[in-house]
C-alpha cells in the first residue's frame, strides 16, 4: 500500500467518526430539547468526543427549540390562512345557497301578474333549485374540512406553546 493510499483511507475514518460525532451531537440536543434524560456518561462521552461544552450544549438545545419554533409558527399560519378560506367559502356558499333559494321562491310566488311564459318560470325555478342543491351539497365537505383545519390548528399552537415554554424559562 502506497503512502498516498494509506493517508487517503485515515482521512476517510476520521470524517467518518467527525460524521458520526456531528451526528450524535445532533441526536443529544435533539433528545434534551425533547426532555428526554439522556445518559450521564453518554452525554459526558457526546460532549468529549465532539469538543463541546455543556454551554455549547445549552445554546445548541435552544438553538434547536428556537428553530422547531420557528417551524411551528410558519404551520400555525399556513393554518390560520387555510382555516379564513375554508371559512370564507363555506360563508359564501350558504350566501349562495340562500340567494338561490330566494330568486326561486320569487319567481315561484309572483306578486303581479306578469307576461312571462310558465314554462319558462318553471325552468329557471328547476335551474335556480339545481344551483342551490350544488351549493348545499358542497357545505358538508366544507364544514369538514373546517373542523379539521380547526383542530390542525389547536394542535399546532398547543405545540408553539409548548415550544416557547422552555424558552421563556431562564
Amino acid at each position: 500500500m502506497s503512502l498516498t493510499n494509506l493517508f487517503a483511507k485515515i482521512a476517510g475514518r476520521h470524517q467518518e467518526h467527525q460524521l458520526a460525532r456531528k451526528a450524535d451531537f445532533k441526536a443529544l440536543v435533539k433528545a434534551v430539547a425533547e426532555e428526554q434524560e439522556p445518559d450521564p456518561e453518554e452525554v459526558e462521552r457526546i460532549l468529549a468526543e465532539s469538543n463541546k461544552s455543556l454551554e455549547d450544549l445549552q445554546r445548541a438545545v435552544e438553538l434547536y427549540l428556537l428553530n422547531e419554533l420557528a417551524k411551528a409558527e410558519r404551520q400555525l399560519n399556513v393554518l390560520h390562512t387555510r382555516r379564513n378560506e375554508t371559512e370564507f367559502a363555506l360563508a359564501e356558499r350558504k350566501r349562495r345557497m340562500a340567494d338561490l333559494k330566494e330568486a326561486a321562491y320569487r319567481l315561484e310566488h309572483p306578486q303581479e301578474v306578469t307576461n312571462r311564459d310558465e314554462s319558462s318560470i318553471r325552468q329557471q325555478v328547476a335551474d335556480l333549485r339545481d344551483r342551490a342543491s350544488h351549493h348545499e351539497k358542497e357545505i358538508p365537505a366544507l364544514e369538514k374540512t373546517l373542523a379539521t383545519v380547526k383542530s390542525e390548528t389547536d394542535a399546532t399552537e398547543k405545540a408553539v406553546a409548548s415550544l416557547r415554554a422552555p424558552l421563556l424559562v431562564p
